[in-house]
């Protein structure tokens, strides 16, 4: 044998040795995930909520009926009505009873005063006592949803939904027409509440926290110099609710601030003297909804606000002397004073009137700031039902409206949550080797413990605990996703690996692999 053939096969054993520890060096590690948990979720259904209604009747209803025949039927109607309504993660029980009440209320014509009556009648401030000593046994707020429905006949009072502010207890005016066919039609426009959540106009993120951005914007400082009370407008029309919503629901935060000025001067405003939005004659100047939010993008459209949550921006325009008064011309032919920009914000036109000051207070704000509520509501996914009566303006959101929200965002999160974990599991199987570090696995892990978790808690009714359970599964989800390291390696496939080392290895072995076939031939 001769020496070349002896090196040869040298480089070819030192090959075959490092090939091994080649080979060692460029396995991805891949941290062993909880595979049967995880096709677990795809199959698992999330548990049902029960919804709980409570179908009261003033005996005066009942006194052309025979009592427990018409009781009977009308639960019977009423729980067939309920199915009509039924979500795929709602069930409805009823129970129907026939009370008295203590005195006489036919004479009332005030909602305030009659909820009041109600709810001492019903000794709701007892069970209110009752459930803020179960919460403070368990450390935490809980809620049920159990509501109660009391069918009066008001003659004095509009027929209608009377939606307290606070509270689980609704009640129903039949007015003077206490028949079948109107209590059965009352009901059914009452059961769209339990459906009141919409995804049309609701403002997504990846949490439910917000800033909420207020921004008076004066279109020409040179003409009147402004400046707002906004912090005494903000507390009396949406302080109470923001603190609802902190409690019960999600993180939100807010700022203020002045901005000048937005030109008008070089943008299409209409002249008209036809009747404005207060049916009054005289002139008045309308401009469109699209080049209004020109002239608000021009005017610094993003507040100055530095927050790494989501923001929404409610602008106040007021318009200079010149184009006083301003309105949005719509296509159906009516001027309005306010409107939304999706996933932006909302915008309010405030016409100052002559006896307005160069100070904005309160009373000046009621209505944009009520504007403004509104706006809000759309965005959080609230739909404002026709048939009810909101008799309470400055409360935005109510009770039932926040259980069906955290009811409704609690099933999208699970659904979510679960379907974010199956898709990543998916995409781990398709790309074996993808390197999956520890942090993944254990946000993984994580989640699967707070759905787990949250179910458990649907199961014993503790909504709220569920729901932040829910919303902490999202956020491991969304870790675990998006997590850097998975996203540099998702267009790196086997093909690469080789499409890089060929190059290297190849000229270097096609030498030596030639040389020695020509040593073995010769023998």
């Amino acid at each position: 044998m001769n020496t070349t053939l002896k090196v040869l096969l040298s480089v070819f054993f030192v090959i075959l040795c490092g090939s091994p520890i080649w080979y060692h060096t460029m396995t991805v590690h891949q941290t062993k995930l909880p595979t049967n948990k995880l096709l677990n979720l795809s199959s698992s259904a999330n548990p049902k909520i029960s919804i709980q209604i409570k179908l009261l009747f003033d005996e005066q209803i009942l006194k052309t009926q025979n009592k427990d025949p018409f009781l009977s039927k009308v639960k019977k109607e009423v729980t067939k009505l309920s199915k009509e309504f039924q979500q795929e993660f709602l069930t409805f029980q009823i129970n129907t009873q026939a009370i008295k009440l203590k005195k006489d209320y036919n004479n009332m014509n005030d909602p305030k005063k009659i909820t009041k009556f109600l709810e001492e009648s019903l000794s709701f401030h007892k069970e209110k006592e009752n459930q803020k000593e179960k919460e403070k046994e368990n450390n935490t707020e809980m809620f049920e949803p159990k509501y109660t429905l009391v069918l009066l006949n008001i003659p004095n009072l509009s027929e209608g939904i009377y939606l307290p502010p606070t509270g689980r207890l609704i009640w129903i005016n039949l007015g003077e027409s206490t028949n079948e066919d109107n209590l059965l039609n009352n009901l059914r426009n009452f059961f769209p509440i339990f459906g009141c959540i919409t995804n049309t106009t609701k403002f997504t993120t990846q949490t439910d926290d917000l800033h909420l951005s207020f921004i008076l914007l004066n279109q020409d400082p040179r003409g009147r110099v402004l400046n707002w009370e906004f912090e005494e407008a903000f507390n009396y029309y949406l302080q109470p609710t923001l603190e609802k919503l902190n409690k019960r629901f999600s993180e939100i935060t807010f700022d203020s601030e002045m901005i000048a000025y937005a030109d008008l001067e070089h943008f299409r405003v209409h002249k008209s003297n036809e009747a404005n939005r207060n049916n009054e004659k005289g002139v008045h100047y309308s401009i469109s909804k699209k080049t209004l939010r020109r002239v608000i993008q021009i005017g610094e459209w993003s507040s100055s606000v530095a927050t790494n949550k989501p923001v929404l921006r409610f602008i106040l325009f007021v318009p200079g002397q010149k184009f006083t008064p301003l309105f949005i011309n719509k296509n159906s032919g009516k001027n309005r004073d306010a409107f939304i920009v999706p996933g932006i914000g909302g915008i309010s036109i405030h016409n100052l009137n002559k006896s307005e000051t160069q100070l904005l207070n309160k009373n000046d704000l009621r209505r944009s700031f009520l504007v403004f509520a509104n706006q809000m509501r759309l965005f959080l996914g609230i739909k404002n039902l026709e048939k009810f009566n909101y008799y309470d303006p400055s409360n935005v959101i109510h009770d039932i409206e926040l259980d069906m929200l955290i009811l409704d965002t609690l099933i999208k999160n699970l659904n979510e949550a679960k379907h974010s974990l199956v898709s990543l599991h998916t995409l781990i199987e398709e790309l074996p080797y993808m390197e999956i570090p520890e942090e993944i696995g254990t946000h993984i892990q994580n989640a699967i413990n707070e759905i787990q978790f949250s179910e458990s808690n649907m199961k014993k009714k503790n909504y709220k605990s569920a729901y932040f359970s829910s919303k902490r599964a999202i956020e491991d989800c969304n870790r675990a996703f998006f997590n850097p390291s998975i996203s540099s390696q998702l267009y790196f496939e086997m093909q690469n690996r080789f499409a890089i080392y060929i190059p290297i290895f190849l000229p270097m072995l096609a030498p030596l692999i030639t040389k020695l076939f020509k040593q073995i031939s010769s023998f």
